[in-house]
């Protein structure tokens, strides 16, 4: 099961796998892929193929025989390394920055190799990875039964992490890819105390108009709205909060 081979070159994927890449870079244009774990090398050919104007960087800890696979496509760069190699790492760094970059991280401890990428990846970048399922609980129910046998990444590996949002993207899930988006945590805060101040507001209807009068506030709530809020994200200045919410606050 999971066996597909393009090219003469094995791909251990998931047979709708194909179908939800295609989908997925169809809508998303990158100017990089990392894949990390070429494994045989089947998927980086599809890959090639569906996104050929853009580069993509594969590795791999064992060399194996799959460069006669990619000889006659200009788009694939393989190296044999140690992607936990600091110096690996930083040269990925260099490589990234700057570019739109998808990161498929298909190696064997994804969860490690999310951590350590993760930091090095930019705002608005892509990662990916395989063999994953939400929980273990969900994945005993709808992979085990036969769907896909392999479970080594989800969300309790590797949240919470306060610089990366679930881009729920459907198809590449139900092929056992959990996709995540990179993004800047003070402007996730931000929205996140915006819409909480937000919510707040439309259900006190008798918030708007009584200012800072101190029973008002007090009785429908605020003070102890504002606390969690202090605590929750460990503000120390009225001046990490966004929305304007604390200018009449002093804490």
């Amino acid at each position: 099961m999971g066996s597909n081979s393009l090219n003469g070159l094995k791909s251990q994927q998931h047979p709708g796998a194909y179908y939800a890449f295609n989908d997925f870079f169809s809508r998303n244009k990158f100017d990089l892929i990392i894949e990390v774990g070429t494994g045989e090398g089947g998927l980086t050919v599809f890959l090639a193929t569906i996104t050929p104007d853009t580069i993509i960087h594969t590795i791999d800890l064992h060399p194996r025989h799959r460069q006669e696979g990619f000889n006659k496509i200009n788009n694939i760069n393989f190296q044999c390394l140690d992607i936990f190699n600091a110096e690996v790492i930083e040269s990925l760094r260099v490589l990234s920055t700057g570019k739109k970059t998808c990161w498929l991280l298909d190696g064997g401890n994804k969860n490690l190799e999310f951590k350590t990428y993760l930091p090095v990846a930019e705002e608005g970048d892509i990662l990916m990875m395989h063999d994953f399922a939400r929980t273990s609980e969900s994945h005993t129910k709808i992979y085990g039964s036969g769907r896909w046998h392999w479970h080594e990444s989800g969300y309790e590996n590797i949240l919470p992490l306060d610089d990366v949002e679930w881009a729920n993207e459907a198809l590449l899930e139900n092929c056992v890819w959990g996709t995540y988006k990179k993004i800047d945590t003070a402007k996730k805060r931000k929205k996140m105390w915006c819409q909480g101040i937000a919510e707040h507001q439309q259900n006190e209807k008798n918030f708007v108009g009584y200012g800072s009068k101190y029973e008002f506030v007090k009785s429908s709530g605020t003070i102890n709205f504002i606390n969690n809020i202090i605590k929750t994200y460990n503000i120390k200045s009225i001046n990490d909060v966004g929305c304007g919410f604390f200018a009449n606050w002093a804490h």
